[in-house]
Formats: C-alpha cells, structure tokens, sequence
C-alpha cells in the first residue's frame, strides 16, 4: 500500500487554498532562482518545519502554530504521486549547498529530511485523498473528508 504523505498548512491558509481550490507552489523557503515547491512529509504526526514564526521572530511549534494560526488542517496525497527529497531540490534548481543547508535547517528544528518530498505543480484540492484537522485537546488528527 502507498504510504499518505502530508501537506502541513494552519486553518488561515486552508480557507485560501480551498478557496483558490488548489495547493500551489509557492516560494516561501525556496531560494532565489529556484522553482517553487508544495511541501509534503512522510512524517504521520506533524513536520517540524511547517511550524511559523508569528509576531515573535521565533517558530512557535506545533501547538503555537495552531493557536496562532487557526488551527492546523493537513491535506494527504500518495508518496508515489511526488519527488522525494534531495531529487524534489535538485529538479526545483537547487545547489548542492542549498540542498545540504536546507536539511541543516530542518533538522535543527526536529525534521528528518528523508521524510520530505513534494510537487513542483499545483494539486487540486479533489486530488488529495485526505483531509485531517488537528484536535488540541486530543492531541490527534481528525478526519475531515476522505475521497473514494
């Protein structure tokens, strides 16, 4: 069975992306003359580096991540259907430097790089196979929509 990899993303950027009705590439980490990239993981719970820096300057974690940024919603696709990492960096047009100091930083916040991989094109919401939303007070993944 194809294992799920998932597209971390908080409920304030769930609302655009079903509302564009796409996760799109975009270049938030992505250095300057390289494609953009959906990021996904391989990680079941949370991937570290989807966790944002809010008003702070400091990455809030998981739970801050939440708090701030209403809630937390994961979009899951077959890992078959995407580029593992480091192959995801070298076809965005990355250096072997940029691809060794992005694992550096991952991995100083908790990720493991091998659990990385992604989509140079965007995904339409309908392609993902699942939907999960992060309950606080369980600490679990909910189901929100599973498609058949």
């Amino acid at each position: 069975m194809d294992m799920t990899a998932w597209h971390y993303t908080t409920g304030q950027k769930f609302i655009k992306i079903v509302g564009d009705g796409y996760l799109n590439p975009r270049a938030t980490v992505t250095p300057d003359g390289t494609r953009p990239i959906i990021w996904f993981s391989l990680s079941q719970h949370w991937e570290p580096t989807a966790q944002k820096a809010f008003n702070t300057g400091e990455l809030a974690g998981m739970m801050g991540t939440c708090e701030h940024g209403g809630g937390l919603l994961r979009f899951g696709v077959p890992y078959s259907s995407l580029i593992p990492w480091p192959k995801l960096g070298r076809k965005a047009g990355f250096g072997s430097a940029q691809i060794k100091a992005l694992e550096i930083v991952g991995v100083e916040q908790g990720a493991t790089p091998a659990k990385w991989c992604g989509s140079l094109k965007r995904i339409h919401v309908c392609e993902c196979l699942l939907v999960d939303c992060f309950d606080s007070d369980t600490n679990e993944w909910q189901r929100v929509q599973e498609q058949k």
